[in-house]
């Protein structure tokens, strides 16, 4: 019994001990989470909601100050709205993970301190910008890699979104940092050297050898602060018209609707979606602020996985369920679809799904499938995408060995079920390079701030149907036909249901 008491007593002893060097250290309006590690700080989280981060080289605990020397793995790392971050100098070690969840991530300026930088500590985002030195290797941290930076050479931007890097020669910086060394030498050199300079100071002479090094060290700081800033100068492109004054209506209308929007930009095996991530992203921002759903019954999943997508649908699923019947649903898809070569079923595809696989893609009947047996007064279906196995955008064949498109068969909808589709049959969904988005997108967003939303599907497909079939040939010199395909209790007035 004394023995399972004392047990006891040096358990809690060794958690109280554990838990008292865990602490936390507000800097520049941020909170931060932290623990000691050996004579230093590990940074474990910080406040979510703050947009913009400094994080500390020193923090200060009881009254000491310790040098920060790990960034740890952030848990619920998706839940940060962090979108520009700048590590301090002097922080050394990025675990693994560390930021890889951080989904809103636009700016990472790191140290030139930085030592190591752990397995897919940031995702690979091309959106993504890096202020970095030169020995941090951009492409294995954009893949995941682990790395070991020395911490030479010169600082770079980069930015796979923008393949334009700024940099400046490290032999530009050392050419300065020469000169000035040899003024410097020169300067010491007509004071007579080290005894007249000794004794000159024992006279209370000013020695300005320290000023002089001081002067070389502050613009040897102000040269590559100047490659920072030059580096950090993007060109400034006007706003999208449908991305900005988005309207707001006020409304309860659609208190029970839930939307699940999936954007596949950034895939591991075929090419990328041009503006797939901002499709999604705006088109968020009219559920929110133009149809009033509540953001809390919105779920959006970037760069979506084959998990992921079963997640959205188990979701929508749950909530169609707790309504009991009185639910609208509504899925928007931007990415790439697929047929299958032998019987031209069509798939989406995920971001970690290989065409070559087609068990890797997700069905596109099993999507409509499971939407079908929701209990709920309507379900919309957008697809921002094509099925004929060519890239969006441009027409690339997904897979090599194929050298034309293929025209997917039709599927039959049950249920409440609206579904309108980028393209017909073999087309190709294209792009709109002017206005950033997905020519489908576009104009439905297009219609939705002209009409703030108030617009029948019956109009909103007659509008999209002659401005994308119009533009597609205008901008890209190819046909685009958007289609609509409804279900069988639908028919007769689909054209009349508003979102």
């Amino acid at each position: 019994m004394m023995k399972k008491i004392v047990l006891i007593f040096l358990l809690i002893i060794s958690v109280s001990k554990i838990m008292a060097q865990r602490f936390d250290y507000a800097y520049k309006g941020v909170e931060f989470k932290c623990k000691m590690i050996d004579g230093g700080v590990c940074i474990t989280a910080f406040n979510s909601s703050v947009a913009d981060v400094i994080i500390p080289a020193t923090v200060v605990y009881k009254g000491n100050s310790f040098p920060v020397k790990q960034i740890s793995t952030f848990v619920n790392g998706a839940s940060y709205l962090t979108v520009n971050l700048i590590l301090e100098e002097g922080i050394e070690d990025i675990d693994k993970f560390s930021f890889n969840e951080f989904r809103r991530l636009i700016s990472v300026q790191l140290p030139m301190s930085v030592r190591h930088v752990g397995k897919n500590a940031f995702r690979n985002n091309p959106g993504l910008g890096f202020t970095m030195s030169a020995s941090v290797d951009e492409n294995s941290l954009r893949q995941g890699k682990e790395i070991w930076p020395t911490g030479q050479g010169e600082i770079i931007f980069a930015s796979a979104k923008d393949p334009r890097q700024v940099q400046v020669k490290k032999i530009e910086i050392d050419k300065k940092e020469k000169e000035q060394t040899e003024k410097v030498a020169k300067d010491n050199s007509s004071k007579g050297g080290f005894t007249d300079r000794l004794l000159g100071w024992a006279k209370g002479k000013t020695d300005k050898s320290d000023d002089n090094t001081n002067q070389t060290i502050q613009k040897k700081s102000k040269t590559q602060q100047e490659v920072v800033e030059l580096a950090a100068q993007k060109p400034v492109l006007p706003p999208v018209d449908v991305d900005v004054d988005i309207p707001t209506i006020v409304s309860d209308k659609n208190r029970d609707t839930y939307c699940v929007i999936i954007a596949n930009e950034n895939y591991k095996d075929v090419p990328e979606v041009d503006y797939a991530l901002r499709d999604g992203e705006i088109f968020k921002e009219y559920c929110v602020k133009t149809f009033g759903i509540p953001e809390k019954q919105i779920r959006m999943f970037p760069d979506a996985s084959y998990t992921d997508i079963k997640r959205a649908l188990n979701w929508a699923e749950t909530m169609a369920n707790v309504t009991e019947g009185k639910a609208k649903i509504i899925f928007y898809y931007a990415g790439h679809g697929m047929p299958d070569e032998k019987d031209k079923t069509a798939y989406l595809i995920p971001t970690d799904g290989f065409p070559k696989d087609i068990s890797t893609c997700f069905k596109l009947s099993e999507l409509y499938g499971r939407l079908a047996k929701m209990q709920t007064q309507s379900i919309t279906v957008l697809l921002d995408a094509c099925f004929s196995g060519v890239k969006r955008g441009n027409g690339q064949a997904l897979v090599a060995a194929r050298g034309i498109a293929i025209k997917p068969k039709n599927e039959v909808l049950g249920g409440n079920m609206v579904v309108f589709t980028a393209a017909s049959d073999d087309e190709t969904a294209l792009s709109y390079k002017e206005k950033r988005h997905g020519m489908f997108t576009y104009f439905l967003l297009d219609q939705l701030k002209k009409t703030k939303g108030k617009i029948t599907f019956g109009d909103l497909f007659t509008t999209l149907s002659s401005e994308v079939k119009k533009n597609s040939m205008l901008e890209n010199d190819k046909l685009q036909t958007p289609s609509v395909n409804v279900s069988d209790n639908l028919k007769n007035k689909w054209k009349e249901l508003q979102f």
